[in-house]
C-alpha cells in the first residue's frame, strides 16, 4: 500500500476552485505551469462525475472569462500528443464555455491507478459526486485495481462501513438509484431500501417515501412495518429473542460494533455455539480478515 499512498502528495490544493492561492512548496516539487491549447486536452471517460451543473458552470464561466484559470488543471499526456484530465474538469468545461483558446496545466507522469484514485478523490473532497457516482467510482477501484474496502477508506478518509454502505447502493433498481441521484430521497433512505432484495418492493418504499415526504426515523419504521414476515415466523423470533443467553447478545453487539457487519449468534438444545457474519462481498471478506490478522 505503500506505493498507493504516495500518489497523492501535493494534489490537495489542486482539487479547489478557480479562487484559491497555488502552495509554493507544491510549484517547488512540480512541473513548472504551461500554457496548452484548450483543443489538445480531454476528460477522463472514468471520470467519477457523470453530471455537471449547467447553471453553475455558466457562473464559473462568466468567473474565468473576468480573472482567468487561476488554478492550473491537473493533466497527464497520453501517447496521441493530447493531455487527459486528471483534476480540474469543471475548469475545462467552464474555459470552453468562456471561448479560452489556452489554459494552465501541470502536466504531470501518472498511471491509470494514480489517475483513477485522484479523480475520487478531487470529487470527494469538493463534494461533487451524488451517492451513486461515489458508489460507482469505489466499485472501479475495487474491481479494476483489486482495493479492498479497508484500502478504499484510507484513500478518502472515510471508514470501513461508510464505503461498504455506499456499494450497496449499487443493489438498488434503477428508478431507485434516479431518486438519489436527484435527491429525492437520502443516503439514510437509501441505506434502508438496499436491505430490501426485491427490486419491485425497493421502488414501491422509494416512492412512498417521496410521496409521504418520510423522515429517514419514520421511514425506517415504515420500512419495517411493510416487511413483517408471516405471523408464525414472526412469533418464533420473538420467542426466540426472550430466549437469547445475555453473554451471546452482547458478543453479538459488540462484534456488530467492531466490524460493521451483521452478525447472528445462536446456541444449540445441546448447547453448541454457531456463529454467522455476513459480508456483503469478497472484498468486504478480504478486508475483515486483513483487519483480524494484524
Amino acid at each position: 500500500m505503500a506505493k498507493k499512498d504516495r500518489m497523492k502528495y501535493g494534489l490537495d490544493v489542486l482539487f479547489e476552485d478557480n479562487f484559491h492561492e497555488i502552495d509554493a512548496d507544491l510549484q517547488k516539487k512540480t512541473d513548472s505551469v504551461k500554457m496548452v491549447r484548450i483543443s489538445l486536452l480531454e476528460p477522463n471517460k472514468n471520470q467519477p462525475r457523470r453530471e455537471f451543473d449547467q447553471a453553475k458552470l455558466l457562473e464559473l464561466a462568466s468567473n474565468i472569462a473576468q480573472h482567468g484559470v487561476l488554478q492550473p488543471i491537473l493533466v497527464r499526456p497520453l501517447e496521441n500528443g493530447s493531455y487527459q484530465i486528471v483534476a480540474g474538469e469543471r475548469r475545462w468545461r467552464a474555459s470552453r464555455l468562456a471561448d479560452l483558446k489556452e489554459v494552465p496545466v501541470y502536466i504531470k507522469e501518472l498511471s491509470d491507478f494514480q489517475v483513477a484514485q485522484a479523480a475520487l478523490v478531487e470529487n470527494l473532497q469538493r463534494e461533487n459526486l451524488n451517492p451513486v457516482e461515489e458508489a460507482e467510482a469505489y466499485n472501479s477501484l475495487c474491481e479494476e485495481f483489486s482495493m479492498t474496502h479497508e484500502d478504499i477508506a484510507r484513500t478518502v478518509g472515510k471508514s470501513r462501513s461508510q464505503i461498504s454502505n455506499s456499494l450497496r447502493f449499487l443493489k438498488l433498481s434503477d428508478d431507485v438509484k434516479e431518486l438519489l441521484k436527484a435527491g429525492s430521497i437520502s443516503s439514510g433512505h437509501a441505506k434502508i431500501i438496499a436491505s430490501v432484495e426485491d427490486k419491485e418492493k425497493q421502488s414501491f418504499l422509494a416512492k412512498s417515501a417521496v410521496e409521504k415526504e418520510m423522515t429517514v426515523r419514520a421511514f425506517e419504521k415504515f420500512v419495517a412495518e411493510n416487511s413483517a414476515e408471516k405471523p408464525e415466523k414472526s412469533k418464533k423470533t420473538k420467542e426466540k429473542t426472550k430466549t437469547e443467553d445475555p453473554y451471546l447478545l452482547e458478543l453479538k453487539l459488540a462484534l456488530e460494533k467492531e466490524y460493521g457487519r451483521k452478525t447472528v449468534i445462536t446456541k444449540g438444545k445441546k448447547g453448541e455455539i454457531t456463529m454467522q457474519i455476513t459480508f456483503s462481498d469478497m472484498n468486504d471478506l478480504k478486508s475483515a480478515m486483513a483487519k483480524i490478522t494484524e
